[in-house]
C-alpha cells in the first residue's frame, strides 16, 4: 500500500505540476537537413511494416529456420 500510495505522489510531483520556470532552450521546429536524414529511415519503416515479406524476412528466413531447428533438436535430447 505505501509503495502504490508513493509512486502515485512521485508521478504527481513529476509529471503533472507545472514547471516552476520557463525552459532556457526552447525547440524549433524541424527542418529540412532533419526531414532529409529521417525521411529515409521513415520510408524503411513502413516497407518492412508493409511488406515484411517481400523485405528482410526473405534474407533472414533460412537462418532463422537453421537455428529453430537446431533449438528444437536440443529440446529433444533434453526431453
Amino acid at each position: 500500500m505505501l509503495a502504490a500510495v508513493y509512486i502515485l505522489w512521485t508521478i504527481q510531483r513529476v509529471y503533472l505540476v507545472k514547471p516552476k520556470e520557463p525552459p532556457a532552450h526552447p525547440y524549433h521546429e524541424i527542418r529540412l537537413r532533419e526531414v532529409l536524414a529521417l525521411a529515409p529511415l521513415a520510408l524503411v519503416c513502413l516497407v518492412v511494416g508493409i511488406f515484411p515479406q517481400q523485405s528482410i524476412i526473405r534474407h533472414i528466413d533460412p537462418s532463422l529456420r537453421a537455428l529453430t531447428d537446431m533449438v528444437r533438436s536440443a529440446a529433444d535430447v533434453l526431453k
